[in-house]
Parts: C-alpha cells; structure tokens; sequence
C-alpha cells in the first residue's frame, strides 16, 4: 500500500492535510469522512484492508481537526465542512472519471455526508454511515443541546461538554491510543460547536427524504455518543431503493474499532463490491 499525504485547500481558503491509501491497479474509490475531535490518520487500519479489497482511499482532516488548519476541536461552519467534503469527492471523480467512487463517514462525519447528499451537490455511486451523528446519544443530554443553540450565538467560546473517551471502544488499547493521541482534540466541545451541530441535525431531519442514494448504515447498539435511533430515523426517511441498516449488538459509538471490526469492515467491503 502507497501512503500520500499533501495539503489542499478548504472553500474558504485555508490548509486542510491530505491523506491518500492506494495501489497500483485498483479501480474503485472510497472518500472517508472522520468524526467530530479525531483525525483521518486513525483511518488506516480500515484504509489498509479497503485497498487489499481493491479500493484506493483517500481521506483528509477537517477544518479544526488533526493537522489542517482552524480553531483545533471546533466546528466553526457545518456548511464549510459539507463543501470541503463535496470538494474532495469531486476531487476524486475528476481524476478518476470511469471509476466507481463511495463515501464512507462517521459519526459527524456520516452528518456531514448525509447532509451534502441531501443537498444534491454530488453524486456518488453508494454511502456508508457508522454511528451517524444525527441524534445525541446518552452522553450528551437533551437539554444542552437545547441550550447550546442558544449559547452558541452569545458564548460561542463556552465551554459545555467534553466527549466520554470510554465510549469510543470496548477495546482499552483504542481507548488508550485515542487518550494519548496529539491530534485527537480532548477539549471541551464549545457552543458555537454544539450550535453548528444541532442546527445541523435539525436541518437533515427535514431532508432526508431528499437522499435518493445508494446507502448502508451501521451502528452499535451501545453507542452513548450518538443515539442508535438517529440510524433508524435516517433508514425510515430516506428516499433510497437501495437502504440498509445494521445495528450490531453491544458495539460501542467507533464500530470500525471494535473488537468484531474486522467483521464490520467485512460486511462494508461486501457491500461495496456489489455496487462498483
């Protein structure tokens, strides 16, 4: 597997780092989008066995996260996160105009996938969410994300909940890993995150029935990060002939880090051959 990082640009002008996984002679493409606080370099180990199944990846940090550039751990604009992640699709389907391309994202990541395909701007040949961050979970109760529509507006530097690192993995080495991570923020969420986040959801939550692609979503069924029951929202909602929903029993909110995750990619990379 060849490794290629670089730096591109973000719609409004700033650095965002790269990543690239490929091998000579694969012919299909998977965009992966990753979560709120992390960084695309935690994606490798799901990069290496994509492109042993035949699919370059490419992946990239968001605005705030990892090693591109923003405020590290905030979301200053959803908008500009949705057409970062159009602009990397688009990216890729440029340089690659007969191949099959599909977008994997996770929890915020899987929001902001989910919303620029309700938003109509790309079209890719399937999606796949993991713990999709369209309804919070235990961990983050439902008054504060009342509050911080709120707040973000006034206090938008506040500082109003810090992410669980224990529900991340069952696993204690990736719980371990993700504590110890520099580029994993560790912060407090602040309220103009939480505004971005929740206006967000609020948003998707009126047009989903928009999303006419190709979609797998997954979920554990002891997330605490981001409710299970978003996922079900999302499969009943949406507009997909093509729709699938698993919810894996006892898995916590990062699936593709859980002990079974060489089932759970399994199962993804299955889906994908059927649709290239």
């Amino acid at each position: 597997m060849d490794t290629k990082t670089g730096t591109a640009t973000s719609v409004g002008g700033r650095p965002l780092h790269y990543v690239d996984w490929t091998h000579p002679g694969n012919a299909a493409h998977v965009v992966i989008v990753h979560g709120l606080a992390e960084h695309s370099a935690r994606y490798e180990p799901v990069a290496e066995r994509l492109v042993a199944a035949g699919y370059d990846v490419h992946s990239y940090d968001q605005l705030g996260h990892g090693r591109s550039a923003g405020r590290f751990g905030r979301v200053e604009s959803l908008d500009i996160l949705v057409s970062d992640m159009e602009r990397r699709v688009t990216g890729v389907q440029d340089a690659h105009p007969d191949a099959s391309v599909f977008v994997l994202g996770h929890s915020m990541g899987g929001l902001v996938v989910l919303t620029a395909l309700a938003r109509g701007d790309i079209t890719v040949d399937g999606a796949v969410v993991t713990g999709p961050a369209v309804t919070a979970g235990e961990d983050f109760p439902r008054a504060l994300v009342l509050a911080v529509k709120t707040l973000g507006r006034v206090l938008p530097f506040l500082p109003v909940h810090k992410l669980d690192s224990k529900g991340v993995s069952r696993d204690p080495s990736v719980v371990k890993a993700y504590e110890e991570d520099p580029y994993v923020y560790r912060g407090a969420i602040d309220a103009r995150t939480g505004a971005e986040l929740a206006s967000g959801i609020d948003w998707l939550g009126t047009h989903l029935r928009d999303i006419r692609t190709p979609l797998l979503v997954i979920h554990g069924s002891n997330d605490k990060l981001t409710d299970p029951s978003g996922s079900r929202m999302v499969e009943e909602r949406v507009a997909s002939k093509d729709k699938t929903l698993r919810i894996w029993d006892g898995l916590y909110h990062e699936v593709l880090n859980e002990p079974e995750r060489d089932e759970v990619i399994d199962e993804i990379v299955d889906w994908f051959d059927a649709r290239r």
